[in-house]
């Protein structure tokens, strides 16, 4: 729903379409949250190792490092600079 709703918003306030702007726009609303959380995951590892409902999350049971974390944390803000 969030991406048809940011395609439909930006070409309706655009003159003109252009599919990479729109590919960048619509990409990004996804994008973006699961930056988010990933981040988020990382910053609270280790109060989610300490509660029974997150303790299987995937840093806290040690299915992933912290520093494969945050390099996808990195990787995208690098992307996001290239918007």
């Amino acid at each position: 729903m969030v991406m048809i709703s940011a395609g439909f918003s930006f070409l309706m306030a655009s003159d003109s379409i252009n599919l990479m702007v729109l590919t960048h726009a619509v990409l990004v609303r996804v994008w973006l949250p699961q930056v988010q959380q990933r981040l988020n995951q990382f910053m609270e590892r280790a109060l989610d190792g300490n509660m029974r409902r997150t303790s299987k999350r995937p840093l806290p049971a040690g299915k992933l490092t912290a520093r494969s974390s945050i390099r996808v944390w990195y990787f995208a803000l690098g992307c996001g600079r290239s918007i």
